[in-house]
């Protein structure tokens, strides 16, 4: 049986890690980036230019739906190459999943393959303190403060919550332009899971305990 996973996550929330890990337990093949990369390699565009098409989309959509923008520049005709990109990117999303046994973090990716019989579709979230402390030790563990940002403590942690914040505006308004659907619904997904509340290996458990459940179904 060939399983495809689908790791949509809120900023902050480990859902990459978890997707990350996941993949290497099972043995699956791991898309994120590379996604990017084949849309590239397809369209003959540089990937920067790919990913940056696809950042920009999700930044004007945002504003506009947020009411920053007059409507009238925000227009189909404005975003056709970006459009095409996404295009595209369900295109490689399919062909992956009809390779099978694999892990595809975000990408709208549970929406492209709501139909796909063998998709497990997974919603990492949690508390918004919970993902402001873990990027603050990500961010410490990884030297990108400077040392004023980290005597400044209480200002930095609120300026990692408005990043947050802005994360989760900007992704709800791109998934619901392509989708329709709502970004973080429960009935987008098969299972949904709570990090302040399971550890990262708690979570890949439950995950890998669906996919066997999945599996025996079958």
């Amino acid at each position: 049986m060939k399983n495809v996973i689908t790791i949509s996550r809120q900023h902050g929330s480990g859902g990459r890690t978890i997707g990350i890990k996941l993949a290497e337990k099972l043995g699956y093949k791991m898309y994120d980036k590379e996604i990017v990369s084949k849309i590239a390699e397809n369209l003959n565009i540089d990937e920067n230019a790919a990913d940056t098409k696809s950042q920009n989309l999700e930044k004007s959509i945002s504003a506009h739906m947020g009411g920053f923008i007059p409507f009238a520049g925000f227009s189909r005709s404005n975003t056709s190459s970006i459009e095409k990109v996404y295009k595209e990117q369900k295109e490689v999303i399919r062909k992956i999943a009809e390779e099978g046994n694999c892990v595809i973090i975000g990408r709208n990716s549970d929406a492209i393959l709501e139909d796909y019989p063998n998709a497990l579709r997974i919603y990492i979230r949690s508390t918004m303190d919970y993902r402001i402390n873990r990027m603050y030790e990500l961010g410490l563990s990884q030297n990108e403060f400077t040392d004023k940002e980290i005597e400044n403590k209480e200002l930095t942690l609120r300026s990692i919550e408005e990043s947050l914040k802005n994360s989760d505006t900007s992704r709800a308004a791109h998934y619901t332009y392509f989708t329709g659907k709502t970004w973080g619904a429960a009935s987008n997904y098969n299972l949904v899971i709570d990090t302040s509340v399971f550890t990262d290996d708690q979570c890949i458990d439950l995950i890998c305990k669906a996919l066997e459940m999945l599996n025996k179904e079958e």
